[in-house]
C-alpha cells in the first residue's frame, strides 16, 4: 500500500526474533525502571495523606457555634 501518494512502502529494519527491536528493548527497560519509582512515589504520597487524616470511618464531633446549630438560620 502506498504511503502519502508514494508507490513504495517505508523500509523497515529486520527484527531479531529472540530479542526484538531496539525500540522494544528500550521501552521495556524504561518501564522496568520507571515502574518502581512511580510505585514508590504513590506509596509515599499515600502515607503522607494517611498521616494527616485524623479519623477514619468514625464520627467526629464538629465544633459549631450557637448560630450554626440553629437550622432555621442557615443560608446558602
Amino acid at each position: 500500500m502506498g504511503y502519502e501518494g508514494f508507490s513504495k512502502p517505508l523500509p523497515l529494519t529486520r527484527m531479531n526474533p529472540i530479542y526484538g527491536n531496539k525500540n522494544e528493548i528500550l521501552f521495556l527497560l524504561a518501564v522496568g525502571l520507571l515502574l518502581p519509582v512511580w510505585a514508590g512515589t504513590r506509596k509515599k504520597n499515600e502515607d503522607n495523606l494517611r498521616a494527616q487524616v485524623k479519623t477514619t470511618n468514625r464520627y467526629a464531633e464538629i465544633p459549631l457555634s450557637a448560630d450554626n446549630r440553629q437550622l432555621s438560620k442557615w443560608t446558602l
